[in-house]
């Protein structure tokens, strides 16, 4: 452990010196990471990624009519015309592509490079639901933001790796390959 990142205890130095491991040998494989970025929720309304190409369900015009598109106002849904295409990765969904805000040219960049991948819409539930079963059969408070906030940090619907989070999982199977 590390006493000086302790926030919870009295630190007090032993006066002996630290080990020092030996420098890790230069790898022939290229270094790559996995960066988790968790927005919490606070870019939605930006419409960083949205719906753009999708059939046999409409899911843009959904997108757009959810964000207050009427026959009196644009709502707040971006236009096409504001999206920067990416082609999705997944043929289980019915978008075949997706829309990255246009001020985000970047990430549209390291999408097609294959440098960066979304997790979009993950949810929590550990099977289909609907009003009049949720609250019997739902794990997680699907009304609280903060409880859907920790449920997708622990991303474990069905506890299975207790007081872990998807991360630390994440960088376990990396370790074993």
């Amino acid at each position: 452990t590390t006493g000086e990142f302790h926030t919870t205890n009295t630190i007090t130095s032993s006066g002996e010196d630290r080990s020092v491991d030996a420098p890790a040998g230069i790898s022939s494989e290229p270094y790559k990471s996995i960066v988790y970025y968790n927005l919490r929720g606070g870019l939605d309304s930006y419409n960083m990624l949205a719906p753009y190409t999708c059939s046999p369900i409409d899911v843009y015009t959904r997108y757009r009519t959810i964000r207050g598109k009427s026959g009196i106002s644009e709502g707040i849904g971006l236009p096409l015309s504001r999206l920067l295409e990416v082609p999705s990765n997944n043929t289980a969904q019915p978008c075949s592509s997706f829309g990255i805000h246009e001020n985000l040219p970047v990430l549209q960049e390291l999408y097609v490079q294959g440098k960066l991948n979304f997790i979009s819409n993950a949810g929590v539930l550990p099977k289909p639901l609907n009003v009049s079963n949720f609250k019997r059969e739902a794990r997680a408070n699907l009304f609280a933001h903060n409880g859907m906030q920790h449920e997708t940090q622990r991303e474990d619907l069905f506890d299975k790796f207790s007081g872990t989070g998807v991360c630390g999982r994440i960088a376990d199977v990396l370790t074993q390959v």
